[in-house]
């Protein structure tokens, strides 16, 4: 009889995002194989709750985040009532509480870094070392991030891993025909780092050709700057081929309606909103920021356009609308690419192998007998 294994996730939120889907991915490989997990979350009826509660899988709301102390001395108790294995953020703020409730029980502990280090450090000025330094294992979505951590020198390289996004591709494996009406679509935050108005600035470079009036452009997606986006969109006499959708669950659907996805972002540690677009086959023209350029083979799998450049993205944007041929290439070797590389399945072998090697790392012989027993 194998060893039990057991994961406890501690999550920040559990609203519509990447980080979030790539938590819902990770905690259903594990489930699926039968690994204990349980949910500590921070906010409640949140997307991703439901969805992880329709899993079957354990769930324990933690408390209010204006009072930290309850917060962690809650967590404390929940912890020790379920004494997992391993505890797992899932957001980077939360890696404090994870690392020093670690110490305090003497279980092994795994910290995240979801977006650019940078993005992280700018949004954790006083804590940021700490936030680092508690956990035993600190877990990227990008080595792009990585990278520029170990840069740093804030701590040990061998304590950082990578395991990229993964996309679920059962909605995506049959490719649907794609409408007549050509359609460019937008998917993410609509903040400023996300630089949304560099696509409609450059729709209104393109308005004088004659294809633009049968144009439609879809931004999906909420955020402060909704407001700002479709003012911007009327000054500038495009309002009518723009479309804000606000937050969506059915994304599969809206992007196979589409042909074209662009993303103008800033700032990114892995955007799963490109692999996605890809997975439905659309060509895709993108900022290098994060882990693009890892992703995107530039004119092989999509077009990379460098940052604020609104010429440039107008450019690529009408080069995709008038040829469908380049348009339809680029589409098909990225969702090829998408299938071999970031495929969910093989998600939960790399989550073994990470839980392996914090098991070595520690020199815990159980967890690597539990660990390896789970594997096969």
């Amino acid at each position: 009889m194998k060893r039990q294994l057991k994961i406890g996730f501690v999550v920040g939120n559990l609203g519509i995002g990447g980080a979030e889907k790539q938590l819902y991915y990770m905690i259903k490989s594990l489930h699926e194989r039968q690994v204990s997990v349980r949910v500590f979350h921070f906010t409640k009826g949140e997307y991703y709750e439901q969805k992880l509660l329709e899993l079957g899988v354990a769930m324990k709301y933690i408390g209010s985040k204006n009072f930290p102390p309850f917060r962690m001395f809650n967590l404390l108790i929940q912890i020790l009532l379920f004494r997992p294995s391993i505890i797992q953020s899932t957001h980077s703020y939360v890696n404090f509480y994870v690392g020093i409730i670690g110490k305090l029980l003497n279980i092994s502990t795994i910290g995240a870094v979801r977006n650019h280090i940078d993005r992280c450090k700018k949004f954790n000025k006083r804590s940021f070392s700490l936030l680092l330094k508690w956990p035993d294992l600190i877990l990227f979505n990008s080595s792009v991030s990585m990278n520029a951590l170990k840069k740093m020198k804030v701590v040990p390289d061998n304590k950082l891993m990578v395991i990229p996004n993964v996309i679920d591709l059962t909605s995506y494996k049959k490719l649907k025909q794609k409408s007549d009406k050509l359609k460019i679509a937008y998917l993410g935050k609509l903040n400023s780092g996300k630089a949304v108005h560099i696509l409609i600035e450059a729709l209104a470079l393109i308005r004088h050709h004659t294809y633009f009036d049968s144009l439609e452009v879809w931004i999906i997606g909420d955020g402060q700057e909704l407001t700002q986006l479709e003012e911007l969109a009327l000054q500038l006499g495009v309002a009518e081929q723009v479309k804000f959708w606000g937050n969506q669950s059915n994304i599969h659907q809206l992007l196979f309606a589409c042909q074209i996805f662009v993303f103008p972002s800033l700032s990114e540690g892995f955007p799963n909103v490109i692999i996605e677009a890809m997975a439905a086959g659309l060509a895709v023209i993108s900022t290098p920021v994060g882990e693009v350029p890892f992703i995107i083979d530039n004119h092989k799998t999509g077009l990379i356009v460098a940052y604020n450049d609104v010429e440039e993205m107008a450019n690529r944007i009408h080069e995709l609308i008038q040829n469908q041929t380049v348009r339809t290439n680029l589409g098909f070797f990225a969702r090829l690419m998408v299938f071999r590389r970031y495929n969910y399945h093989h998600l939960y072998q790399k989550l073994m192998d990470t839980y392996l090697y914090l098991a070595n790392f520690k020199g815990n012989k159980r967890l690597v007998q539990a660990i390896n027993e789970n594997k096969i």
